[in-house]
């Protein structure tokens, strides 16, 4: 054999072995993604998610919709509505996280826009090879942490519009003295050294504005070759979408390239090739032509990219909604009234459960006019208010209902229940109660409907006073439009308010050595009054115990407070 044969066939070899290392490693991974995806759908997601994170999509949802945001913050807090997104977001990217988040905060009232999530929610829950295929290629944009995509794209609007005249000047002049290197060497010389100091100098001053936007670029070049990916699938049931990817896709492919030669060039890759021409472009200013040429064509192409991130999101969601659907005991599909003119708002609801409670209690009822609910503390009062506000959102942005049945209008939501005083503005917890109140009667003066869950009106205040201004919100609150769930442990108001509200409770049986709840929603106003049988259960002493029966039965009897003495 030629020498010559013999030297170069161990590179060969060794070429050949390591392509083929790459080839299984790559296969490897890839079927360890896929083994991710198929395990982790319909589980519960265990993912920990940062405060900078949901504060972010909180942000960049409040910029989208301003004041038009439908679910304001004290509802989304009082529903403990971040810790709802986590357990259904099953997402695989941060375009299909930022979607469920907003369809959260603004509940459809279109119930056609509902029908098409629908649509795709129920194709890919019956459609594993399909999903697990889309599933792969939405992991490739993975997810932000600290920022939302929004903030990225943001960060590229933001880029002042600059001239690249200077630039294509500075770098045309150090190529013009290595070219005068081999006519006139000592004057080639100088130009080049002067130029090449000038431009790194140049890039280092300014080279903090492309260092600002890389991550940006990086993420755009995320979406971009995974919009390439789904617009290449024949998936005809997802075809309206695909295909727009498709044709966005292509619009954008040049930006695409620019954004892989920009990224490499700046030496995020990592590699010798990366490192040298970071010092090239250091040299000659090439990235900064490139990069403001970038920025150009993704500004002139703002609405494209929009869409896109809008129809890559939305397959994401739809995927995470049927994998949360298959978690879930049992849900049902909501069912909606006309959303023409509202004679009476109607909510039938049967076996309600709540979406945070391992292990849930279902309640029922057909809500036909306002609704008081009365009982101790723990008995279940507030989890079912929010369970019925829960799902009222739930039905109108991810078409689910933890229920048997769901039977409504299209309302706006909005609740007053866990709030704190504010002692940064210096506001008691009675301002902050009437303030939070006083927004829901505003709305209801409008046409739409409106459903409004308050727990203990006006808490922070006297009995006398509680029950004279609660009773004249709650009577205010009646109104064909509006549908009104209240809790209270006054029991005067479930007399007062008899004619306009239908009085429900739930109760809790008492023995000496405990206290237990069935957390069942019953007819009618409370009856029991335990709250003094539970401080012997708790251990109060005796003597406490007595006297407040004793106390409790003289006013009941003459309905004066005797005073205590030594």
């Amino acid at each position: 054999m030629d020498t010559g044969y013999q030297e170069i066939l161990p590179v060969a070899v060794l070429i050949a072995a390591a392509m083929v290392l790459m080839i299984r490693e790559n296969h490897s991974q890839k079927k360890r993604r896929r083994k991710r995806i198929v395990d982790l759908w319909g589980t519960i997601p265990h993912r920990e998610y940062q405060a900078e994170e949901l504060a972010c999509m909180a942000d960049y949802a409040r910029r989208k919709y301003g004041e038009s945001l439908s679910i304001d913050d004290i509802t989304w807090n009082d529903l403990n509505m971040d810790l709802v997104y986590q357990k259904i977001n099953h997402s695989m990217s941060a375009c299909g996280d930022e979607y469920l988040y907003c369809a959260l905060r603004m509940p459809e009232l279109d119930e056609t826009v509902l029908n098409e999530r629908e649509r795709l929610i129920s194709y890919f829950d019956c459609h594993e090879k399909e999903r697990v295929l889309v599933q792969e290629a939405l992991d490739g944009i993975g997810r932000i942490y600290g920022y939302s995509i929004s903030d990225y794209i943001d960060a590229i609007r933001n880029v002042p519009k600059r001239s690249r005249k200077k630039y294509f000047f500075l770098s045309a002049s150090a190529l013009v003295g290595i070219a005068f290197l081999f006519v006139w060497p000592a004057i080639g010389m100088m130009v080049f050294i002067s130029f090449l100091t000038i431009n790194v100098i140049v890039h280092s001053r300014e080279s903090g504005r492309i260092d600002a936007c890389l991550k940006s670029l990086m993420c755009v070049l995320r979406i971009l070759r995974t919009a390439g990916k789904l617009g290449k699938m024949e998936i005809p049931e997802l075809s309206d979408y695909l295909l727009r990817l498709q044709v966005e896709s292509r619009k954008m492919r040049g930006i695409r390239k620019k954004c892989i030669t920009l990224i490499h060039t700046r030496g995020m890759d990592g590699d010798l090739a990366s490192m040298l021409s970071s010092y090239f472009n250091t040299f000659f200013l090439f990235d900064f032509i490139s990069f403001y040429s970038v920025i150009r064509d993704l500004k002139q192409n703002s609405n494209t990219l929009t869409q896109m991130i809008s129809d890559i999101g939305v397959l994401d969601f739809a995927i995470s909604v049927a994998s949360y659907r298959k978690s879930l005991p049992f849900y049902c599909i909501p069912e909606y009234v006309s959303n023409g003119r509202i004679e009476e708002f109607v909510m039938d609801l049967e076996d309600l459960y709540h979406p945070l409670l391992m292990e849930p209690v279902a309640n029922s009822i057909c809500a036909k006019r306002g609704i008081l609910i009365t009982g101790s503390n723990a008995s279940g009062k507030s989890t079912f208010l929010k369970s019925v506000a829960l799902n009222a959102i739930l039905a109108q942005s991810i078409d689910t209902s933890l229920s048997h049945s769901y039977q409504s209008v299209m309302c706006r939501v909005m609740t007053s229940m866990a709030l704190r005083d504010d002692i940064e503005n210096g506001e008691s917890y009675y301002i902050v109660e009437i303030r939070s109140v006083k927004r829901i009667l505003d709305q209801s003066r409008k046409k739409e409907p409106l459903l409004c869950v308050i727990d203990e009106v006006f808490r922070g205040t006297n009995t006398v006073e509680r029950i004279a201004a609660s009773s004249q919100v709650l009577f205010s609150l009646r109104k064909p439009q509006v549908l009104c769930f209240a809790a209270t442990h006054d029991i005067e108001l479930t007399y007062i308010l008899e004619e306009l509200y239908t009085n429900y409770h739930f109760e809790e049986k008492v023995t000496d050595q405990d206290v237990e709840f069935d957390y069942l929603l019953k007819e009618g106003r409370a009856v029991g009054r335990n709250a003094i049988a539970l401080l012997s259960v708790m251990g109060y002493e005796r003597e406490i115990v007595e006297g407040a029966k004793k106390a409790a039965a003289r006013f009941e009897e003459n309905g004066i407070w005797e005073q205590l003495n030594e």
